[in-house]
């Protein structure tokens, strides 16, 4: 029997574990991360929730060193070429959304004291 008909056949949770990525993240926990997501290289807060086909780009296209605003215009080299993004806690990201490396923005989260 195939690895993906025994996932089928005996754990459905299993099954939407192997439809997303999530590598060499931290993820704070209950987050809610959709099928076909790709998380890279972030630091996910708490009650987080990805829709469909979102994730979070890892690397520059220069591949240079990722810088990350720590405060309005203020820049910090991370040391790295691969940084994805940092999404506090409570925070919801719409389907087919890519967060760019390094972006901290709350323009991108929508939380509940937004809505």
């Amino acid at each position: 029997m195939s690895i993906l008909k025994s996932l089928l056949k005996d754990d459905r949770k299993s099954f939407r574990e192997i439809s997303r990525e999530t590598g060499k993240s931290y993820v704070a926990g209950n987050d809610k991360i959709s099928h076909q997501n790709v998380i890279l290289d972030s630091i996910i807060g708490e009650n987080v929730w990805f829709g469909g086909y979102s994730g979070t780009a890892n690397v520059l296209l220069n591949q240079g060193n990722i810088r990350h605003e720590i405060s309005e215009g203020n820049l910090i080299n991370t040391g790295t070429n691969q940084f994805g993004a940092v999404v506090g806690n409570d925070c919801a990201i719409g389907a087919l959304v890519i967060i760019l490396p390094a972006r901290h923005d709350s323009t991108v989260c929508l939380n509940s004291s937004q809505v």
